[in-house]
């Protein structure tokens, strides 16, 4: 039997140190990346959601006040009925944005209203300003602030504007 013996002197012990040198090398970039990645991933969803919840509560807010705004009809149409004689069209307006803010009372709105998804994930609505502009236009200023994690923020309230025409058919014509 022949033995070889190979003289090495330490060529092993060196090779392997330089993988884990190189390992050690290149891990912490991927790590990151991914991390990176990660955190990115999250935003993304965060701000998804965020959109969701704005388009949920303006469409909630428009439905509520196209809802509202039929209620107003109906009562200034009976008010208008129980009259002798008919108002001018500024007195109208003025009771009909009357009778719009007491809908709107009514439903929580000018307080504000929170509506829950989940125990994080909510929004909150409310109308900040109703004014008669031009005389016969009824402006509704309203408010979305969705939240991810039960923080509302400012830089993520949508605020929004509405105009009610109010038009008055006269019945002679």
């Amino acid at each position: 039997m022949s033995q070889f013996h190979k003289n090495e002197n330490g060529a092993a012990l060196v090779i392997v140190l330089l993988i884990i040198t190189v390992i050690g090398i290149i891990t912490p970039p991927i790590i990151s990346n991914i991390l990176g990645s990660i955190e990115q991933y999250q935003r993304t969803e965060e701000s998804v959601q965020r959109s969701k919840l704005e388009d949920m509560g303006l469409t909630y807010m428009e439905n509520a006040i196209i809802q509202s705004e039929e209620v107003a009809s109906g009562e200034i149409e009976t008010w208008l009925g129980n009259l002798d004689s008919a108002p001018n069209h500024h007195v109208i307006v003025r009771q009909f944005k009357n009778s719009l803010e007491n809908e709107f009372r009514k439903n929580g709105l000018i307080d504000g209203v929170e509506i829950s998804m989940t125990d994080q994930i909510r929004y909150r609505i409310s109308i900040s300003d109703i004014k008669i502009a031009n005389g016969q236009n009824i402006v509704v200023n309203y408010a979305v602030a969705p939240t991810i994690n039960g923080d509302y923020r400012s830089n993520h309230l949508v605020e929004e504007m509405k105009t009610i025409q109010v038009a008055i058919e006269d019945e002679a014509s």
